[in-house]
């Protein structure tokens, strides 16, 4: 069973724009990331997100890479604060 956790991406990495994240899928986990953004009910994890964070509405962004056993996400709330989710 795969553990959906939520993870707090620092002021510094925040501040980053997105494009020099270098978010890349290696072609070998390419199938398997697919398949698991599509089982990933996204609505969800923004909606856990929110309620984690006092309410604020959250959207998840196009962003995600994926690596070893883990898929992840950006989410980003109204106020511009982003959090990765690791799927």
């Amino acid at each position: 069973m795969m553990k959906n956790t939520m993870d707090a991406v620092d002021s510094a990495q925040a501040a980053r724009p997105l494009s020099a994240l270098n978010w890349t899928i290696p072609a070998v986990l390419r199938a398997q990331a697919d398949a698991c953004f599509r089982r990933t009910n996204w609505e969800a994890v923004c909606e856990t997100a929110s309620r984690v964070n006092g309410g604020q509405p959250c959207q998840a962004l196009p962003d995600c890479t994926s690596g070893g056993s883990n898929l992840a996400r950006l989410l980003e709330f109204r106020d511009g604060t982003r959090w990765v989710a690791r799927i």
